[in-house]
Parts: structure tokens; sequence; C-alpha cells
């Protein structure tokens, strides 16, 4: 695939590469790469993926040109012989690890920001029902009841990252910058604010009271909030998405999925046992 990203990045006037590796490849391919011009990363995308990222990209441009902050592609996608590729400026930024309530109240605006602009997008909405084999009496709670929540939660759609967690969000001059938008698609936004609140308030196995609710008061004096129980449940449909995608493939086979998969129950279970007091 050298052949390749050295003809993305004649294209894009980048000069030639010094060096270029894989530093992903789960779902789809992401190289780190050094050129005579700087340093980047390059997303790779299939074909039959490429209609949902230019969409995804857009929403971002829109974003950072209604004042939230995203890391935007140089140009646009590259049609390459085996499938599309995606440049983007390396940002030296990392993301912060420990927030305190000033960085909740940053990020929960910055969603509520998101969730009240118009957006005209074909991005769907990817809530499905669950269906999971694990004998865990709080995953199988869970399941059950965000099942039961998904229709009355599409009522009500906006679109957001929805993958919006410290590794996503990197910090300059103590402002936040959006990376990654594979996931931008749409949700109920209070479903959403109900996970990031999470998100942000997990640290070491429990939940941090105070920034969970920091969260969602900052969230309420910006967008509308919804009550219901039923939507503290649908919130974690994507990270339940996720697990049902690992148990999909041979995971018992790699030790670094096995661990992500007793990690990802285990907070699920936390979540369940936390917003259910």
């Amino acid at each position: 695939m050298r052949d390749e990203l050295e003809r993305v990045f004649q294209n894009r006037d980048l000069g030639e590469i010094r060096s270029a590796r894989v530093i992903d490849s789960y779902q789809n391919q992401v190289f780190d790469v050094f050129a005579t011009s700087g340093h980047y990363v390059v997303k790779y995308y299939e074909d039959e993926l490429i209609h949902k990222r230019k969409a995804q990209v857009e929403v971002s441009q829109k974003w950072q040109a209604n004042g939230i902050n995203c890391i935007l592609p140089i140009g646009d996608f590259y049609k390459g012989e085996r499938g599309y590729y995606i440049v983007y400026e390396y940002f030296e930024n990392e993301p912060r690890k420990s927030l305190d309530n000033d960085d909740i109240k940053k990020l929960a605006e910055i969603q509520a920001k998101m969730h009240q602009m118009s957006i005209n997008s074909s991005l769907p909405c990817d809530y499905q029902e669950i269906s999971l084999d694990i004998q865990r009496e709080g995953l199988q709670d869970l399941i059950q009841k965000c099942n039961k929540g998904i229709a009355n939660a599409k009522k009500e759609l906006v679109i957001s990252h929805n993958d919006y967690k410290p590794k996503n969000i990197l910090w300059h001059a103590n402002e936040p910058y959006l990376v990654d938008f594979d996931a931008v698609s749409k949700v109920n936004p209070t479903a959403a604010a109900y996970e990031s609140a999470f998100t942000f308030a997990y640290e070491k196995g429990s939940v941090d009271v105070d920034k969970f609710r920091c969260y969602l008061k900052e969230y309420q004096k910006h967008y509308h909030f919804n009550q219901s129980d039923y939507l503290k449940y649908v919130s974690m449909n994507g990270k339940l998405r996720w697990l049902m995608f690992i148990y999909s493939k041979d995971w018992r086979r790699d030790l670094e999925l096995m661990k992500e998969v007793d990690d990802l129950v285990f907070e699920l279970e936390v979540f369940n046992k936390y917003i259910s007091m």
C-alpha cells in the first residue's frame, strides 16, 4: 500500500514520504506518516463506506464553521485503486488524562452546541436491538431496558459525535479540539448526554458523581433535556453494539480483545448499577 500512499501525497503536494507505519487496522487502516513537508495521519476506507464517511466529514466541517474546534482533513478524499484515502496533519497535543469540572462544563456545552445545530444529513441513526448471550444479571437487565427504549428514543434525533470521549478530544491552549468522526450519526440528544456524562465521570472502575452531575447540569443550560428513565439505558446502546461487534469476532483467541470485553462488561455493569440507584 506504500505506492498508493505516495500517490496520495503527490496529489496533495505534500512532498516525499520518509516513513509510514500502520497504527490501527481493526476497522479501518490508519497510517502514521512522516513526509518531507511534515507529520501526518492518513485514513484508508473501503469503497462501501465512503458515502457515510464523506457525510461525517461534512458534518465536522459544519461544526468547525459554527465555532466547534475540529481537526479537519487536508483536502477531499483521494480515490486510489484499492479504496479511498484522507489526510490529516498530525496534531501534537494529546488527550487530557484528568478532567476538572471546568473541563467538564466546556465539553457539555460543546455537545449541547452540536445538538442545537440543524444539519441536513443522510447519516443514519445507528440504534439497534441488542442480542448478547452473556450470563451476567446486571448486563442482561441493561440490555432489556435499552431495547425497550429504542423506539421512543428515535422520536427525537440530532447529529452528534457519538464517540465523544477523552481519547477523541485533544487540548490546545486550554481549548478542546475534536478528532475521529467515524462514529458521527443521528442519536437522541438526552441519551447522548447521559452517555457522555458517564464516560467523562467513569474513573478507575467507579463513577465520579460530582462530574456526572456537573456534566448534565451544564448540558441542560444549553439544550433541553428529557427526564424519561428509558433514555438513561438507551445511552449505552453504542457501547453494547460495540460489545456485540466484538462478540461476532474470534475474540477469545486475542488477549487484547479478551481484556477489552472484560473491561467493557464491567463498565456497563457499573453504569447499570449507578443509574438504577
